[in-house]
Protein backbone atom coordinates (compact mmCIF):
# COMPACT_ATOMS: atom_id res chain seq x y z
CA UNK A 1 0.00 0.00 0.00
CA UNK A 2 1.29 3.49 -0.83
CA UNK A 3 1.96 5.52 2.69
CA UNK A 4 -0.53 8.35 2.28
CA UNK A 5 -3.50 5.24 1.99
CA UNK A 6 -1.97 3.36 4.68
CA UNK A 7 -2.26 6.79 6.77
CA UNK A 8 -5.63 7.03 6.14
CA UNK A 9 -6.78 3.70 7.29
CA UNK A 10 -4.67 4.39 10.15
CA UNK A 11 -6.56 7.54 11.00
CA UNK A 12 -9.50 5.85 10.87
CA UNK A 13 -8.59 3.11 12.80
CA UNK A 14 -7.39 5.41 15.27
CA UNK A 15 -10.67 7.63 15.50
CA UNK A 16 -12.87 4.51 15.72
CA UNK A 17 -11.09 3.16 18.88
CA UNK A 18 -10.68 6.59 20.52
CA UNK A 19 -14.49 6.93 20.05
CA UNK A 20 -15.37 3.82 21.17
CA UNK A 21 -13.18 4.12 24.53
CA UNK A 22 -13.59 7.02 25.20
CA UNK A 23 -10.62 9.47 26.83
CA UNK A 24 -10.67 10.68 30.18
CA UNK A 25 -9.12 14.37 29.88
CA UNK A 26 -7.99 15.15 33.11
CA UNK A 27 -5.40 11.86 32.48
CA UNK A 28 -4.25 12.95 29.02
CA UNK A 29 -3.77 16.40 31.12
CA UNK A 30 -1.22 14.61 33.38
CA UNK A 31 0.45 13.79 29.80
CA UNK A 32 2.90 15.90 27.95
CA UNK A 33 1.20 18.41 25.38
CA UNK A 34 1.95 16.88 22.33
CA UNK A 35 1.31 12.95 23.10
CA UNK A 36 -2.07 14.11 24.23
CA UNK A 37 -2.45 15.97 21.53
CA UNK A 38 -1.69 12.94 19.56
CA UNK A 39 -5.37 10.91 21.23
CA UNK A 40 -7.26 14.09 21.61
CA UNK A 41 -7.58 15.42 18.72
CA UNK A 42 -9.33 12.42 17.25
CA UNK A 43 -12.55 12.55 19.70
CA UNK A 44 -15.14 12.87 17.11
CA UNK A 45 -16.15 16.92 16.95
CA UNK A 46 -12.56 17.91 18.41
CA UNK A 47 -9.99 17.78 15.46
CA UNK A 48 -6.31 18.94 15.87
CA UNK A 49 -7.05 22.75 16.44
CA UNK A 50 -10.02 22.19 18.99
CA UNK A 51 -7.94 19.26 20.73
CA UNK A 52 -4.90 22.01 21.78
CA UNK A 53 -7.09 24.49 22.66
CA UNK A 54 -8.87 22.21 25.20
CA UNK A 55 -5.16 21.12 26.30
CA UNK A 56 -3.95 24.73 27.44
CA UNK A 57 -7.09 25.77 28.81
CA UNK A 58 -7.32 22.65 30.89
CA UNK A 59 -3.52 22.96 31.16
CA UNK A 60 -4.06 26.83 32.76
CA UNK A 61 -6.98 25.66 34.68
CA UNK A 62 -5.51 22.88 36.71
CA UNK A 63 -7.89 20.17 35.30
CA UNK A 64 -11.75 20.27 34.07
CA UNK A 65 -13.99 19.89 36.93
CA UNK A 66 -17.32 19.98 35.02
CA UNK A 67 -18.53 19.15 30.98
CA UNK A 68 -20.19 23.03 31.46
CA UNK A 69 -16.83 24.01 31.65
CA UNK A 70 -15.88 23.23 28.06
CA UNK A 71 -18.27 25.41 26.84
CA UNK A 72 -16.66 29.11 28.58
CA UNK A 73 -13.29 28.09 25.35
CA UNK A 74 -15.38 25.70 23.21
CA UNK A 75 -18.44 26.01 21.18
CA UNK A 76 -21.55 24.41 22.05
CA UNK A 77 -21.59 22.49 19.66
CA UNK A 78 -18.43 21.33 19.57
CA UNK A 79 -18.65 20.43 23.29
CA UNK A 80 -22.03 18.37 22.48
CA UNK A 81 -20.83 16.60 19.53
CA UNK A 82 -17.76 15.46 21.63
CA UNK A 83 -19.28 15.21 25.14
CA UNK A 84 -20.05 11.35 24.66
CA UNK A 85 -16.69 10.49 24.59
CA UNK A 86 -14.64 12.45 26.73
CA UNK A 87 -15.11 11.83 30.71
CA UNK A 88 -14.23 14.23 33.22
CA UNK A 89 -12.86 12.54 36.45
CA UNK A 90 -11.05 13.34 39.55
CA UNK A 91 -8.76 10.93 39.61
CA UNK A 92 -6.20 8.54 38.06
CA UNK A 93 -5.99 5.25 36.47
CA UNK A 94 -2.58 3.93 36.43
CA UNK A 95 -2.86 0.67 34.02
CA UNK A 96 0.53 -0.23 35.02
CA UNK A 97 -0.04 0.02 38.26
CA UNK A 98 -3.96 -1.07 38.38
CA UNK A 99 -3.81 1.71 40.93
CA UNK A 100 -6.58 4.21 41.43
CA UNK A 101 -5.78 7.75 43.07
CA UNK A 102 -6.76 11.24 42.82
CA UNK A 103 -5.47 13.01 39.85
CA UNK A 104 -3.73 15.46 41.94
CA UNK A 105 -0.49 12.72 42.37
CA UNK A 106 0.12 13.16 38.88
CA UNK A 107 2.49 15.72 37.48
CA UNK A 108 0.46 19.28 37.68
CA UNK A 109 -3.10 18.99 37.97
CA UNK A 110 -3.73 20.10 41.72
CA UNK A 111 -7.48 19.46 42.63
CA UNK A 112 -8.30 21.67 45.31
CA UNK A 113 -12.02 21.78 47.42
CA UNK A 114 -13.32 24.25 44.90
CA UNK A 115 -12.60 21.39 42.13
CA UNK A 116 -14.29 18.88 43.71
CA UNK A 117 -17.21 21.03 44.39
CA UNK A 118 -17.52 22.16 41.20
CA UNK A 119 -17.46 18.48 39.69
CA UNK A 120 -20.32 16.34 38.93
CA UNK A 121 -20.65 12.79 38.74
CA UNK A 122 -22.24 12.32 35.31
CA UNK A 123 -19.48 14.01 33.88
CA UNK A 124 -16.83 10.89 34.52
CA UNK A 125 -19.62 8.65 32.06
CA UNK A 126 -21.05 9.27 28.49
CA UNK A 127 -24.79 10.44 29.62
CA UNK A 128 -25.14 13.91 29.15
CA UNK A 129 -28.62 14.87 29.84
CA UNK A 130 -27.69 18.74 29.58
CA UNK A 131 -26.53 19.23 26.30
Amino acid sequence: LPSRVLVKYVERVLISEVNRVGVDINSLLNLKPSRALAILQYVSGLGRNRAAQLIAEGNERDGICNREELTEFLPKTVVRNAAGFIAIRPWHFDPMTLNIGLAANKRHIQWTDDHFARFQPLDATRIHPEL
